[in-house]
């Protein structure tokens, strides 16, 4: 016969066990953890939970827009009632390429960090949380893959921090683009000649640039299409950009994504988290022709302090 102290490391402790083994996943080229960065918590806290993705050598996987190839990472939570996930806080993406063509997405082992809340009124002693994982990995050759990954964190009457995990979600957060106070940002489309343009200023962006890039994130620009950087006479970053033929009409009214730079004087890289209306402008005068003339169009000083 089952005694108290039995019954009770069963319902506490059994779940988590379980999630030990339902939190893990190996595929072609890469391999998958779903971890928490709490071991409990309390109804109406939030908390974040990180799906670690370790690549083999050779392969990527892809980034929220990944441009004219690949799949991005796809999550689908299963909760509790009383239970909801947020939006994928996405890395800095990377360049890449699969085969020829140029994409956006990751070469390096990076976490996926999803924010987690629960109403004051859970009910649940642990909580279940189920995560279908949609994913392709890449090297010579893609693979795309599903897996459902299960993790139990414990409801109780005070937030314990997983001290473990410490570690792994501060390298997670630190991987994230900035979100910089002091930029003065504005987005321009030209539609009827396909350009976009993004000027930035600010301190942060004041000393001497190069390799700099722009990642859309609503898929406004692709990853197959070169960018032209230029400085205006009042010291702005112009970045002028091709627009996406395949843009939807939502993506035009914003832009948004990680505008990354690299110090020409210290090598040291930013990777600044920019979103703003765009305005739409336009053009009757000037005539479709190609980029390289466009962008003489909107060239608004002589020499280039920030090349690709």
């Amino acid at each position: 016969m089952m005694n108290a102290r039995s019954f009770l490391f069963l319902l506490f402790f059994l779940p988590t066990c379980v999630s030990a083994e339902l939190n893990r996943h190996k595929a072609e080229g890469i391999s998958f953890e779903l971890v928490s960065d709490v071991e409990a918590f309390v109804p109406g806290d939030s908390f974040t939970v990180g799906l670690n993705i370790d690549l083999e050598e050779g392969f990527h996987t892809y980034w929220k827009n990944p441009g004219i190839v690949g799949l991005p990472v796809m999550l689908e939570w299963t909760l509790p009632e009383g239970m909801t996930a947020g939006p994928i806080q996405w890395p800095t993406p990377e360049r890449l390429k699969m085969a020829i063509h140029p994409a956006h997405g990751f070469k390096r082992d990076v976490t996926l960090l999803v924010e987690m809340t629960s109403s004051k009124e859970l009910s649940e002693v642990v909580a279940n949380l189920t995560c279908q994982v949609r994913w392709m990995a890449c090297s010579r050759t893609c693979h795309p893959g599903e897996a459902q990954l299960a993790l139990s964190v414990p409801v109780g009457t005070e937030t314990l921090v997983n001290e473990e995990k410490v570690a792994v979600f501060a390298a997670a957060r630190a991987d994230l683009p900035e979100e910089v106070e002091g930029l003065t940002l504005e987005g321009t489309l030209l539609a009827q000649v396909g350009l976009v343009l993004l000027s930035a200023g600010g301190e942060a962006l004041a000393s001497d640039l190069e390799d700099c890039y722009f990642y859309s994130f609503n898929g406004l620009v692709s990853s197959n299409r070169s960018q032209t950087v230029r400085r205006s006479i009042q010291g702005e970053l112009l970045i002028v950009m091709e627009l996406s033929e395949y843009a939807s009409d939502e993506s035009k009214e914003l832009l948004n994504g990680v505008l990354s730079v690299v110090d020409s004087h210290t090598g040291v890289r930013k990777n600044l988290w920019v979103s703003m209306p765009l305005a739409h402008l336009r053009i009757s005068s000037l005539e479709k022709g190609e980029f390289s003339e466009k962008v003489k169009f909107v060239e608004k000083a002589e020499g280039c302090s920030c090349e690709e």
